[in-house]
């Protein structure tokens, strides 16, 4: 019954949200890095990048937990 509930998270449209939320946070955790190199402190000020890298994580760890069957 766990497998099935699994098979069917990982081709449900969950998975493409979290899909297109990993490549978001993505995108933004390179640019907010890309803008700490050339001015520092310009992000930090105003931003946690701790919290980012950590929604980016517990993404990516959803993703590879429900990976769509073959």
């Amino acid at each position: 019954m766990f497998n099935n509930r699994l098979k069917f998270i990982g081709g449900s449209k969950f998975h493409v949200f979290c899909q297109e939320l990993f490549y978001a946070l993505s995108g933004a955790l390179v640019l907010f890095v890309v803008m700490e190199i050339i001015k520092p402190q310009i992000v930090t000020v105003y931003l946690n990048l701790s919290f980012w890298l950590l929604l980016w994580c517990l993404n990516a760890m959803i993703l590879l937990l429900f990976k769509p069957g073959k």
